[in-house]
């Protein structure tokens, strides 16, 4: 949905929650947790609710970095909206256009609404398909979780939340030919990790 920032005092189609739209990445969970929780302090839901800017902005700076980058990062974007969406056809083309990059898509929906549109973005059943690009998406890339009908349950909406994510990132491994790292590989990782901290 818009969101109105009050540091702005405008209402925005999209924004960084941590404040950077030119640096919108958090690392890890903990810092996504802090970076809702500041943010939901500045930040109230307004209509109409657009997604295909944001799916757009996200997809046209992973392409970017997909070329510019030495080693492979996989994204996340996470959607939190109360509302039904008003530019679903656009959303489903940014959707198509998006499968083929190292992105998951997860759509929070809080409120009310009747989200049932969101099952049709989900396409656990039925593949979406792009008119405007005249193509069907290449992977699953999208997960829908309804917040009030685990919000009593917050191990469970963790769980629901990433639950397609291993699928979705083994997808993309698989059809870019991409092999799993090397035992040795991960080792001299992890101690390299360790040795900086």
């Amino acid at each position: 949905r818009s969101a109105s920032v009050s540091w702005a005092g405008r209402c925005v189609q999209e924004t960084a929650l941590n404040g950077n739209i030119l640096n919108p990445e958090v690392k890890g969970m903990s810092e996504l947790v802090e970076v809702y929780k500041n943010a939901t302090k500045r930040v109230k839901f307004s209509g109409p609710t657009y997604f295909s800017k944001i799916i757009e902005f996200v997809t046209n700076m992973i392409e970017f970095e997909c070329k510019n980058m030495k080693q492979l990062k996989y994204y996340i974007l996470m959607i939190v909206t109360d509302g039904v969406i008003d530019d679903f056809d656009e959303t489903i083309d940014g959707i198509v256009k998006a499968s083929s990059l190292p992105l998951s898509i997860i759509i929070v929906g809080v409120g009310n609404e009747n989200f049932d549109a969101m099952n049709e973005l989900d396409a656990d059943e039925v593949p979406l398909v792009s008119a405007k690009y005249n193509k069907t998406m290449e992977r699953d890339i999208v997960q829908f979780i309804p917040f009030l009908k685990y919000k009593d349950n917050p191990q469970e909406i963790a769980r629901q939340t990433l639950s397609e994510f291993p699928k979705q990132f083994i997808s993309y491994m698989t059809a870019k030919k991409i092999p799993p790292p090397k035992r040795e590989e991960v080792k001299s990782a992890a101690m390299k990790k360790e040795n900086v901290l």
